[in-house]
């Protein structure tokens, strides 16, 4: 199995503090989690953090990323979404939104998806007519896409040689791109949409699955219910084009892939990464799960 991240999380201190925990359907939570945490500079309980407003935490030998924690009474950028945390609603899409994801993976033979739902905080931290909450999921792994692409430049900058060959890594881009159409699929059959303002490469994760690791979008609080065919078309054309574009602009300004500095070197493997999207997405080809072993290399 992957270790749940191959790069320098920070440290994120969290206590405990008054409010509520729902277990998500008798989801057993480990003792340090019964109770609501929240990041807190003097806390006494360490985790590693996960983005502005998550923490990643091992509890009983377990990965749990808890999302929302860092409540306050203020609107982010003026939308209806309390400043470091979650309102009820989107505690609740988070939750259930992996946890339909973590079945449909299931159901096509694989071991688990990203995040499997544990539970939800409900703090005493008053915003607009309700309160602040959080997520509490299991975490199967947090190596982001970006980290993987700063992880590779890092080595270049100190004249290390790459793990793998500029094929060789080609490969593993298509791969990542099969994945990627294919958990587009898993969505969009659980009739799940991704939110358009979502939709970057931070919120892409390298994640442990039996035989090696998967690789997808996290960050579901605003994934919502809906079975409209045109949005989801939209969706899952966006997420093509996006993905792609990132890895290759990244590939091309690190060097990694020889010859994308040429027009039509460029475009040869932005088609490639385009079908194999489109196969993952179509299920004409299932993903294999991509080699561990590779992954840690990258990003050690």
């Amino acid at each position: 199995m992957m270790r749940i991240s191959y790069e320098p999380h920070e440290r994120v201190k969290l206590s405990h503090v008054e409010g509520a925990v729902e277990p998500y359907k008798g989801y057993r939570l480990p003792d340090v989690l019964a109770e609501p945490v929240r990041a807190n500079i003097t806390g006494d309980i360490l985790g590693y953090s996960s983005g502005y407003r998550s923490a990643l935490l091992k509890a009983d030998g377990v990965w749990f990323k808890c999302k929302g924690i860092k409540p306050t009474p203020l609107p982010f950028l003026g939308h209806p979404v309390p400043y470091g945390s979650l309102t009820l609603e989107r505690s609740v899409n988070e939750l259930e939104s992996n946890a339909k994801l973590d079945e449909k993976l299931r159901e096509y033979g694989y071991s688990n998806g990203p995040l499997r739902p544990a539970g939800r905080i409900d703090y005493e931290v008053p915003f607009e007519d309700g309160k602040c909450h959080g997520a509490m999921l299991r975490c199967f792994g947090d190596s982001r896409l970006l980290s993987m692409f700063e992880s590779i430049e890092g080595k270049m900058n100190e004249g290390r040689k790459l793990p793998c060959s500029g094929s060789e890594f080609e490969n593993l881009l298509s791969g990542m791109c099969s994945w990627a159409g294919f958990m587009q699929k898993a969505l969009q059959e659980s009739s799940l949409l991704y939110p358009k303002g979502n939709n970057d490469c931070q919120n892409y994760v390298f994640f442990s699955m039996d035989g090696g690791c998967g690789f997808g979008l996290v960050d579901h609080d605003d994934t919502k219910e809906n079975t409209d065919a045109a949005l989801m078309k939209e969706s899952r054309d966006r997420t093509k084009e996006q993905l792609t574009y990132h890895i290759l602009e990244l590939s091309e300004s690190l060097g990694i892939v020889p010859g994308l500095e040429s027009t039509a070197r460029y475009e040869t493997l932005k088609d490639r990464l385009s079908v194999s999207y489109y196969d993952g997405l179509d299920g004409k080809t299932m993903p294999t799960p991509i080699s561990a072993q590779l992954m840690r290399k990258l990003f050690e």
